[in-house]
């Protein structure tokens, strides 16, 4: 992949997978989002058939327009023959998810609290309750 902005994405690329990593805390803005997205799909084509794991461990906010882009990545990848994860999601946002039974289209994977981020399965999460962290 490509080098990013500075501030958006951190990329480890390996034979079986090509991992993304957020920075920033608070994905919101508009101009942002745009050019997260062009990024994103940029490394889902880049990535061919392999696993794209999207690490949000930093990622406390989520704007409705950025789960917009991620469904449009997972759809890119997906016409590929690859598989996109979205891992160490916080429990607001995996929660969030859940609730707009986006856990039945994109493959989410809560962050262990304690323990460093890593995919896990979605059915060992439990519900945390919290408010809805989507911002529009």
């Amino acid at each position: 992949m490509s080098a990013s902005s500075p501030g958006l994405l951190r990329c480890q690329d390996s034979c079986e997978a090509v991992t993304l990593t957020f920075v920033e805390s608070r994905l919101l803005d508009e101009a942002r989002i745009r050019e997260l997205g062009e990024q994103l799909l940029s490394a889902a084509q880049q990535a061919g058939t392999r696993t794209l794991i999207l690490s949000m461990a930093n990622v406390e906010h989520v704007s409705s327009h950025m789960v917009a882009k991620l469904l449009a990545v997972q759809q890119r990848v997906q016409a590929q023959g690859g598989k996109m994860m979205l891992c160490d999601l916080r429990p607001r946002i995996y929660a969030t998810l859940r609730t707009a039974n986006l856990d039945k289209v994109l493959d989410v994977h809560p962050l262990d609290e304690g323990t460093s981020p890593s995919p896990r399965r979605a059915d060992d999460a439990t519900d945390s309750g919290a408010t809805m962290p989507l911002e529009e």
